[in-house]
């Protein structure tokens, strides 16, 4: 998957240098787009959320506000996308100036109503840590033009400095980083998935290890997918000789060092802010970044992973059974949230097989996933007389502890859904 770079130029004064250099990913689909809210105080209009600037002062002119004191029950701001996306994380960026306490909690609504009200909500109550500016929350694929912000309950204000909408299918964002050391001034791990891709290490986006043999940086991703290219921004205030040459490592061994290796060692050039280098094929749960050799140090202001199964294509399960039936099914992560009655991450490779036994998947290859009962069809995919049936509420299928249990019969789905969630199924 190719992934366009927009080039944003802003200008810091630190001791007399011009410094900074954002790359934004234009996977952030809610940039500029039409965005509302339920109330408007003073200047504190809905459009400043998608206005690019992530200043958190209230003052800079960059931050949203609805009604002041006493406020108004559950207030919400939306962004009108303008086309379905399945979403991927959602990124929100706090004021910090005062009242950074106001945004616990909210929710996220993700769907296609624009009475967003009414929409599917992607998790609980969220909370922000109120000493950092920004979270981000992962939607796992959730479909929608609208994405809401919502504030559950009585009197209460309203104020987001950015919101950016991903639906690139980057695996990496916000997913838990690690590396070998970290440079006693800064740089930690978790910068390079944070969603800013600022260039200049004095704004604390980039990570930054010691100077050490063969240091190395890596983002567990949860579980394993199959890779298609791998999106590495390089520091340029400076010192971007320093990423060269690199390897990248991805497998399913928490030891990534003993991965397998994503071509051989990787040159970016020394004026570009970022490379992508294509994984085809490669599969694992960890991603890698390593520089070979002695004596070296590794910064990285941003490191994206796409994946062959982004959020809204499809995949196809292949299930083997002992009584010698093979079943085909097509799935995406866009079941999970179209009926907003089920959870469940997406299968992690185009092609899986089961062993069945009993009538039941074995399991391999998935995580546990949760479905609730009566799961209606979804709409434009044909089924076989009697090929689907859902059971009781208290079933269990495999070792999959699950609310209910849903079989496909033998057959081939040419549409884009399963009626059902995720790949979890077996002969009838």
């Amino acid at each position: 998957m190719a992934t366009r770079l927009l080039l944003t130029f802003g200008v810091v004064f630190l001791v007399g240098r011009t410094v900074s250099t954002e790359v934004v990913s234009d996977d952030n689909v809610a940039l500029g787009k039409p965005a509302f809210q339920t109330s408007t105080w003073g200047p504190g209009e809905p459009s400043r959320a998608v206005d690019g600037r992530t200043s958190s002062r209230m003052d800079a002119g960059s931050c949203t506000h609805t009604a002041g004191h006493p406020g108004e029950d559950n207030p919400t701001w939306w962004v009108d996308l303008g086309q379905s996306y399945a979403v991927d994380s959602v990124v929100i960026f706090n004021r910090m100036d005062s009242w950074s306490e106001r945004l616990n909690p909210f929710n996220i609504l993700i769907g296609d109503s624009d009475q967003v009200s009414t929409n599917p909500q992607c998790g609980g109550d969220h909370q922000i840590d109120l000493a950092k500016p920004f979270i981000s929350v992962s939607c796992q694929g959730m479909r929608g033009r609208f994405v809401a912000v919502r504030l559950p309950g009585p009197s209460r204000i309203l104020t987001l400095c950015e919101v950016r909408v991903f639906a690139g299918g980057n695996v990496a964002l916000g997913k838990p980083a690690f590396q070998t050391s970290t440079y006693v001034d800064g740089g930690a791990a978790s910068r390079a998935v944070d969603g800013r891709s600022i260039t200049n290490f004095h704004s604390r986006t980039c990570t930054h290890t010691k100077q050490e043999d063969n240091p190395a940086w890596w983002v567990d991703l949860g579980q394993p997918y199959v890779i298609e290219s791998v999106v590495i921004v390089n520091r340029q205030d400076c010192c971007s000789e320093r990423l060269n040459p690199f390897n990248i490592l991805i497998g399913d061994s928490d030891q990534v060092s003993t991965n397998p290796q994503c071509g051989g060692d990787h040159q970016i050039g020394l004026t570009q802010p970022s490379i992508s280098v294509s994984c085809p094929g490669m599969r694992g749960r960890y991603v890698a970044v390593r520089l070979p050799g002695p004596s070296r140090i590794l910064t990285l202001c941003e490191v994206r992973v796409f994946t062959e199964n982004v959020a809204g294509e499809h995949q196809t399960l292949t299930i083997s059974c002992s009584a010698g039936q093979t079943m085909k099914l097509v799935a995406s992560r866009e079941v999970c949230s179209d009926d907003s009655k089920t959870t469940c991450d997406s299968p992690s490779s185009l092609e899986v097989e089961y062993t069945c036994a009993a009538g039941k998947p074995a399991s391999r290859g998935l995580e546990d996933h949760e479905v609730v009962n009566d799961i209606p069809r979804t709409p434009g995919v044909q089924l076989t007389e009697h090929s689907y049936r859902t059971l009781g509420p208290a079933c269990t299928c495999g070792l999959w502890n699950i609310r209910a249990c849903m079989y496909l019969g033998p057959v081939e789905h040419s549409g884009p859904h399963v009626p059902g969630a995720c790949g979890i199924f077996g002969p009838a």
